[in-house]
């Protein structure tokens, strides 16, 4: 009897331990993102880069959200032509039968676009000031919608439509123009002051999981008059710290 019961209390511990295993899995999800200024000089219209990366196993990405700080101005709908482009760049992710649960995949490259789409009656009734489409077909396409201004700052929110015959890991490379092809509208200008300013990304998974990054990005020029030296600068002391609130200041 007492064999038995310990039968049973080995086999409902490796159940347990089963279980946990598939809830570490699932919540494994940390991808990765940067955003970088190829001119950071204040108050220039800059070209804008963001890379984005997932390992092999995490659970795919669902849906995300994008915030650039207060005092960049972006190009909104008003300003753009439908169907023109605002950025290009590529996409290698994996492909095939694994991503659906049985053997075999392969890497493989994707050209991606990023264009503008004409607001719907819906979207300018509910405040969004832009749609930025990024086009990774035959992978998915994703429909960023701008919300924000200068003076408060920008949120880019977008549903990321599932696939069943791609998964991680995944490097994805997009670089924005200075202008967009057809109205030759700027479509990212840097902020008027030098300082410190904070983008960041919030990624969503199709099982639960959620990743934050903050990433702060230095405009050169400089301060605006009467503000406190940036964020930037805390934690520096004596010399240190003088020379990061001169690089700030200008």
């Amino acid at each position: 009897m007492r064999r038995r019961k310990n039968l049973v209390a080995l086999m409902a511990g490796v159940v347990l331990l089963g279980l946990v295993g598939e809830a570490g899995a699932a919540a494994e999800f940390s991808p990765t993102i940067e955003f970088e200024l190829l001119d950071k000089k204040a108050n220039v219209n800059a070209q804008l880069r963001i890379a984005v990366a997932q390992d092999t196993g995490e659970e795919e990405l669902k849906n995300v959200e994008l915030r650039v700080p207060a005092g960049f101005n972006l190009a909104v709908d008003q300003q753009l032509t439908d169907g023109e482009t605002l950025a290009t760049g590529a996409i290698e992710i994996d492909a095939g039968p694994r991503c659906r649960g049985l053997v075999g995949s392969a890497p493989g490259t994707v050209p991606v676009n990023v264009i503008e789409r004409n607001r719907r009656s819906s979207e300018i009734a509910s405040n969004v000031v832009a749609v930025y489409v990024v086009d990774l077909r035959p992978v998915t396409t994703i429909e960023l919608l701008m919300y924000g201004s200068s003076d408060k700052g920008w949120r880019l929110e977008g549903n990321i439509p599932p696939n069943d015959n791609t998964c991680p890991p995944l490097s994805l490379d997009v670089t924005f123009l200075q202008r967009a092809d057809m109205s030759d509208t700027p479509i990212i200008t840097n902020p008027q002051y030098g300082g410190a300013y904070e983008f960041s990304a919030t990624f969503n998974g199709l099982q639960g999981g959620t990743s934050t990054t903050k990433q702060s990005v230095i405009i050169e020029g400089a301060g605006k008059p009467g503000q406190t030296v940036t964020k930037s600068c805390k934690g520096l002391k004596g010399k240190k710290k003088r020379r990061c609130r001169k690089k700030l200041q200008g």
